[in-house]
Parts: structure tokens; C-alpha cells; sequence
């Protein structure tokens, strides 16, 4: 009789609770509709700017809105399977940290990784990946093992079946359960920064490891080649640290075949925390691994890592059927600083490598851009509508000549046909050239504004004294050198954020769209 009031009263807890989940993901969804409408956008003005790989957006999840059926099925999942996986991977995590601490006291570090090993597939096991294919085999002449990169539970695969030291950012194992088998494994720490020396240090580790590992006197070094997890269908840019070594390198492609859960981690999808419990909730995970050829370098590719990097990318390319982008780190970096500052991420994807290429501009440069864009649109979204660029620049201009209907001869090009301005537009705008003039960015030491060098070439077909104008209107008289203002003079200075803006007004209300 008690052993079923408590079982009516657990199932009574669970239909709650189970009934809350549903209710909850509602909301979830008419958020997440709200942000996949800036994320079409992105991509939409992306494809338009010619940057690769953007039509098949790298960074977009594509179950990030959750169907009825897995409503459903998360609703009961969560109340059921999730709380006892969860439970099941404490329980296997603090008792394995100290089994290995145990181990390494002892010396056996041998044993240690061993159980390392094992601990990590018992944990896939449990997560819901009961059976992993693995074709090929792993080559002995391999002084690097590379995977691409889908999502935060990737590594756990590489421990399982690679056999190699795993190359992993120190920060990322602050925490005692996961540093202990870790250290097991034979992880090869660095700490990400932004330094030359610090890059230097983490080339100089990579080298020594490789080429240990490639004379047989120790187990390959494994390492992410892009940085960053995207979409499973797409290759992003590779780093080429893996191949400054110049060794023998041996691509693994990680797969996750999917119907209703798309396990990939990017911005636009499921934060960390969602898609861990989405992932616990599926009843199977499935997931392949392919070791392809070991790569051979030629004698050119010894010489240059990038053209190594770039020739290992397409065989990544073809080996996926899918295809490549040039959405890269920077990119993801970007994303990141858009959401610290209040903003969308999606808004942040602003095609880095081709507008460096375009413009010459740096990440440091977009990220202040961004503060200038945050300070510019209203609270509640991230665009810039009409009125609220009419009232900005009515506000800070004072120049008789400049009215509504100029402004809006500004706003409809930098549009490019939408309603609404988003930062990518705000970007191009201000950065590309308009016929016969141009604005070259250029780096100085960091925390210094973004506007570094604009330089106006030869071939502006406006008069010296409009252009003069144009600066003394905006209050940035004392920015001239010479005392004037030609078709071939430098502004170098260091503006705030209220001057950036106002010196693009100038250019934007004053020389004209492009």
C-alpha cells in the first residue's frame, strides 16, 4: 500500500514536471523564431557579399526549434531518462578523477590512461551512443591525428578511439573531475592569448610533439584544426599550426547522423546547457568515425603550412560530401563579443575574411565598432530602423543642408533593399570604398578606438572646401593636418565613440552614399 502512494506520488511529480518542460520549450520556440529571423537575414546578406560557404551557414543549428514530437519527447525524457544519465555521469566522474590521481601517485600512468580511456567511452555509453562505426584504421606514420569539430562532446570520441595525446586549452579543465583524466590521457595543455610570444609557444609545443611522434617514440599529437565547432556538413578554415611540422598527418571525420536532433554547437542554436539536456534526452545517439589516408606532405607543403592546411581541407571537403566556408575563428569570436554586449550573435557574423581582405580591417577594430552599434540601435532588438537613424542623425548634426530626405537617400543603400540596418550593413557602409575613395584601417596597441587610418586616394571629385566642410560641421576641425584638407590627406587620431559616429555621419549625410 505505501510502496504505491510513493509510486503515485512520483508519477504525479513527473507529470508535472513533464507538463512544466512542455510549456517551457513553448516559450523557448517563440524565442527561438525571433532570433532565426536575424539569422536568415545574416545569411541572406552574406550570400549576397559572395562570402563561401554562407548559403549552407556554417554556425546555424538545424533542429534549433524543437518539432511537436520532440516537444513531446523531451517533455517525458526529461522527467525520466535524463535525471538518471545524469546521475549515472556523476557517479562515474568523481570516483574516476580519483582513481586517476591514485594511479599517477603510483606511477602508472600507463594504467591511468587506460582507465581514462575507458571511462570516456562509458560515458558515450550512457549519453546514448551504444554503438560507434569506426572505419579505417588509425597509421602508425601519423604524427598528427586531426577531427573535425561539431560540438562540446567530440572530445570524449577522440579519447575513446584515437589513442593519441589530445592537444586541449587549459582554462577548458579548471575543474578537478575532468582535469584528472585528462592528465591521464597525456593532454598536452596551452592557454589561448592573443601574443606573438604565446602563439610561438603553442607552435613550439605542437612541433616538438609531432615530430616525436612521427620518429615512433611517441603516441601522435590530436588536435581540432579549425578552433571552433560548426555545422557537420561544412569545413571551416584549418589553422595551420598542425602543419608548420611538416609530418605526416592522418584527417579522422567525426559524423553524427541525425532525423530530429541536430547535435551541433554554434551560436545560432542551443546554448551549451539546452543542448546537453536535448542531447540526454534522445533515447539513441549515433555517430561515425572515419580515419581517412595518412597525407603525405610534399616538399612545397613542408615549406608552407598553409598550403599543407589548405590541401588536408579539401580532402575533409570531399571525404564529407559537403563544402567549404570562409567562415572561420574570427567569426565565432565576433559572435561572442555581439552577445557580451547585449546583442544578438547572429549579428556579429560578419564575413571576417573576406572584409580583411576588402578593407584591411582587424577583429579588435569590429569588436569597438560594435560598442558604437550597441549605443545606436534600440534595446529591444538589433537592428536600426528608419526613425531611429533619422533621430541619431538629426541629434549630433547640425549642418542646415542635411534633412530627412538626405538622410533617407543614406539609409536605403546601406540597407541594401531590407527595412531595417543591421550591423554587417553599418560595417560595409562605413568600411568599402565608394567610387574613387576608400578608408584603410589599420592596427595600433589594443584598447585604442577602432578608427585608426583613413585615407582618402586621389580621384574624389568634390571640391577641397566641401570635404573641409564636411569635417568642421561634425566638430572635427582639429583632426586636419596642414591646416586643410586635399584628396590625398591622412586623418590619424584616436576618436571616442561619440566622434566615430559623427565622423561617419560625415561621410555618410555629407560626401554622399556610395
Amino acid at each position: 500500500m505505501i510502496e504505491s502512494v510513493w509510486l503515485r506520488a512520483l508519477l504525479t511529480v513527473q507529470a508535472l514536471g513533464a507538463a512544466a518542460v512542455f510549456a517551457a520549450i513553448g516559450k523557448y520556440n517563440a524565442y527561438v523564431r525571433e532570433r532565426m529571423v536575424i539569422a536568415e537575414r545574416t545569411r541572406r546578406t552574406l550570400t549576397a557579399r559572395k562570402v563561401e560557404g554562407a548559403k549552407n551557414y556554417a554556425f546555424m543549428n538545424q533542429t534549433w526549434e524543437l518539432t511537436l514530437y520532440e516537444r513531446v519527447k523531451t517533455s517525458v525524457a526529461a522527467v525520466t531518462l535524463l535525471p538518471t544519465r545524469v546521475l549515472l555521469w556523476a557517479a562515474i566522474l568523481i570516483p574516476s578523477a580519483v582513481i586517476c590521481d591514485a594511479l599517477f601517485y603510483l606511477g602508472r600512468r600507463d594504467l591511468a590512461r587506460i582507465f581514462a580511456v575507458k571511462e570516456c567511452r562509458l560515458l558515450l555509453f550512457i549519453a546514448g551512443w551504444y554503438y560507434v562505426k569506426v572505419t579505417g584504421d588509425r597509421d602508425p606514420r601519423a604524427g598528427v591525428v586531426l577531427m573535425n569539430h561539431c560540438t562540446w562532446i567530440d572530445g570524449l570520441f577522440a579519447a575513446s578511439f584515437l589513442k593519441a595525446h589530445p592537444l586541449g586549452e587549459q582554462d577548458h579543465f579548471s575543474l578537478w573531475i575532468f582535469l584528472s583524466p585528462a592528465r591521464a590521457l597525456g593532454m598536452v595543455f596551452f592557454r589561448r592569448a592573443g601574443s606573438a610570444d604565446a602563439r610561438q609557444a603553442i607552435r613550439k609545443v605542437i612541433t616538438d610533439q609531432a615530430l616525436r611522434a612521427s620518429s615512433g617514440k611517441e603516441d601522435p599529437l590530436f588536435l581540432f584544426p579549425e578552433g571552433t565547432t560548426h555545422h557537420n556538413k561544412i569545413v571551416m578554415e584549418f589553422k595551420d599550426g598542425a602543419f608548420t611540422p611538416g609530418v605526416p598527418v592522418q584527417p579522422a571525420v567525426l559524423k553524427y547522423p541525425w532525423s530530429n536532433f541536430d547535435p551541433c554547437w554554434v551560436m545560432s542554436g542551443p546554448g551549451v546547457l539546452v543542448l546537453f539536456i536535448r542531447m540526454f534526452c534522445q533515447v539513441v545517439n549515433y555517430c561515425e568515425i572515419d580515419f581517412l589516408p595518412c597525407y603525405q606532405p610534399s616538399e612545397a607543403e613542408k615549406v608552407d603550412g598553409r598550403v599543407f592546411a589548405a590541401n588536408v581541407r579539401k580532402e575533409y571537403v570531399r571525404a564529407i560530401r559537403g563544402g567549404a566556408t570562409d567562415l572561420n575563428l574570427s567569426d565565432v569570436q565576433l559572435q561572442n563579443a555581439a552577445l557580451k554586449y547585449g546583442l544578438s550573435p547572429e549579428i556579429g557574423l560578419v564575413g571576417f575574411q573576406k572584409l580583411k581582405q576588402e578593407t584591411g580591417v582587424d577583429v579588435q577594430a569590429i569588436k569597438e565598432l560594435l560598442k558604437v552599434f550597441r549605443k545606436w540601435k534600440r534595446k529591444d532588438s538589433s537592428l536600426v530602423s528608419l526613425e531611429e537613424f533619422q533621430g541619431w542623425a538629426l541629434k549630433i548634426v547640425t549642418d542646415k543642408n542635411v534633412n530627412e530626405n538626405k538622410i533617407l537617400e543614406v539609409f536605403r543603400p546601406a540597407c541594401e533593399g531590407e527595412q531595417e540596418l543591421d550591423f554587417r550593413q553599418f560595417l560595409c557602409y562605413m568600411l568599402l570604398p565608394s567610387p574613387g575613395a576608400g578608408v584603410q584601417w589599420l592596427a595600433v596597441p589594443e584598447g585604442e578606438c577602432a578608427l585608426r587610418t583613413a585615407v582618402l586616394p586621389e580621384g574624389l571629385d568634390r571640391p577641397d572646401s566641401e570635404l573641409t566642410q564636411a569635417v568642421a560641421t561634425v566638430g572635427l576641425e582639429g583632426l586636419l593636418e596642414g591646416g586643410g584638407l586635399d584628396s590625398r590627406a591622412v586623418w590619424t587620431t584616436k576618436l571616442g565613440y561619440g566622434e566615430q559616429r559623427r565622423l561617419f555621419l560625415a561621410r555618410a549625410l555629407v560626401l554622399g552614399p556610395p
